[in-house]
């Protein structure tokens, strides 16, 4: 079984549901339920994706799975591993950009702080269990 995460990003257009390029809202999915990242300006940030990876923050993250318009069609979904699923989250969190909205006490009070992205390693091993998925290996 391998640990993956899912992150749902609200990329595209609220008009057409095209991809726009920027984002301003960020979802860590937990079952039916979500962690809740938003930017802190309306018109939010850059974001790129390409078949296997996406940029933000000038920072690239491996994905493993992408679907368009999860939920609606202003989000897309991509999926990681646990070990690039923190990457992202402590990249999210050193840039200053980004605040948590809703999600679990401790790991909303860790992410909006003032420590360091690297600084309590336990949180981000407490974060909220991750979709466990079988190989896709041939």
């Amino acid at each position: 079984m391998k640990k993956t995460a899912w992150f749902d990003v609200a990329c595209n257009d609220p008009d057409n549901g095209l991809f726009a390029g920027r984002t301003n809202a960020i979802h860590y999915r937990l079952g039916n339920e979500y962690i809740e990242l938003e930017a802190d300006c309306w018109d939010g940030y850059a974001f790129a994706e390409g078949d296997d990876w996406i940029r933000i923050c000038r920072r690239k993250f491996k994905v493993i799975e992408t679907k368009g318009w999860v939920g609606n069609w202003c989000w897309d979904g991509y999926r990681m591993t646990r070990a690039e699923a923190k990457r992202f989250l402590a990249t999210l969190k050193a840039s200053g950009n980004w605040r948590c909205t809703h999600g679990p006490s401790r790991w909303f009070d860790w992410f909006n702080g003032p420590e360091p992205a690297h600084h309590d390693a336990q949180i981000m091993n407490d974060l909220p269990p991750l979709v466990s998925q079988e190989s896709s290996k041939p």
